[in-house]
């Protein structure tokens, strides 16, 4: 295998793997979590019954952060190395519109805020505007990754 192939495998591997390790602490307070969790998160758990969402997720499942991150890698290989806004939000609704019946416990509330902004016709530049959650920061690596590859 190549090493830029090898690189782009590691970051999804680790985004998949921090995100099923964080899932169970996913929007608690840290008194929360130490009710929920008093040892600690040391390997992956499932869904506490204090868990923000109210979801009954098994140990290791993913959340919107990966599935989102997995489609801008769809659209980045689709667009020949270019990431485009559009084909990237139709995947996501797609993908909400295919899985409606687990979108309140798997999509993020910045992310369900936005894409109802959208459809009501506020700009995509102003949609996610206010969010308040950080499931960007893994969202994106895919984008860091492509863009180390072009340079190189």
């Amino acid at each position: 295998m190549n090493q830029a192939y090898e690189r782009i495998k590691g970051t999804l591997i680790g985004c998949d793997y921090g995100d099923a390790m964080g899932m169970p602490s996913e929007m608690m307070t840290r008194d929360i979590l130490n009710l929920a969790f008093p040892d600690g998160i040391h390997h992956f758990e499932k869904s506490s019954s204090l868990d923000f969402f109210g979801r009954k997720f098994s140990a290791g499942t993913v959340t919107d952060d990966t599935i989102n991150t997995l489609l801008v890698c769809d659209t980045i290989l689709e667009n020949h190395g270019e990431f485009e806004t559009i084909p990237y939000l139709t995947k996501l609704q797609t993908w909400m519109d295919d899985n409606a019946e687990i979108n309140p416990y798997v999509i993020g509330p910045s992310t369900a805020k936005a894409l109802n902004a959208i459809k009501k016709g506020t700009p995509i530049s102003e949609a996610g505007k206010y969010g308040t959650t950080n499931g960007s920061a893994m969202k994106v690596s895919p984008l860091g990754r492509s863009c180390k590859l072009i340079a190189e």
